[in-house]
């Protein structure tokens, strides 16, 4: 059997020749292999930089204002401190001017108070050792609202006969109905006078 060989007795290196023409043919194949590469990067760098675009575009929308809302209610800060709060309080608003304020106390608030009348316009009979005119019943005590319009907690008392200033302020005393009741002897009299236990009642 015979044996044939590309160039054999020609001297020609015809598999150096074969594989560079095959190089060659393979040149444009492996140019767009890189350029496939190059865009593939590119593509991969715009989808990056759509969702850094999306992340900002959530972010600044949150920076908006709401409808009705301007640009300075909503990036403007306003604080106030009140150096004891179970004094006072207070709020600011955008006209507020910044600043320290204090608070001066002109006069303080006072209770309430109402006393019986006393010699013949008086409930006690002084003529009968200071008992009550025409015996005992139901006394009613009404404690007002801050607004002066309403009444924001009336007691009803059982005053029994015969009671004397100091029953009737005993009684109220003891009722705990946010009044109180002592009695003044006075040069015309006994008078009990009422009073709210704390001011601002």
């Amino acid at each position: 059997m015979a044996i044939s060989s590309a160039g054999l007795g020609s001297n020609l290196d015809v598999n150096g020749i074969v594989t560079q023409l095959m190089a060659l043919e393979q040149a444009p194949l492996t140019a767009l292999t890189k350029k496939e590469a190059v865009f593939q990067a590119k593509i991969s760098g715009l989808g990056s930089l759509k969702g850094a675009l999306s992340a900002l575009q959530t972010a600044a929308s949150a920076l908006v204002p709401t409808s009705g809302t301007t640009a300075l209610q909503k990036f403007s800060i306003f604080k106030t401190v009140v150096a004891d709060t179970a004094i006072a309080s207070a709020t600011t608003t955008s006209s507020a001017v910044a600043g320290a304020y204090s608070l001066e106390v002109t006069q303080l608030a006072l209770q309430h108070r109402i006393a019986t009348t006393t010699g013949v316009s008086s409930p006690f009979d002084i003529n009968n050792g200071n008992k009550l005119i025409g015996g005992g019943g139901t006394l009613t005590l009404s404690l007002g609202s801050a607004d002066g319009l309403s009444t924001s907690k009336t007691t009803n008392l059982t005053i029994a006969n015969d009671s004397t200033p100091e029953n009737v302020r005993d009684a109220i005393n003891a009722a705990n109905t946010g009044v109180s009741a002592t009695v003044v002897n006075g040069t015309a009299g006994k008078q009990l006078v009422l009073g709210q236990r704390l001011t601002g009642q």
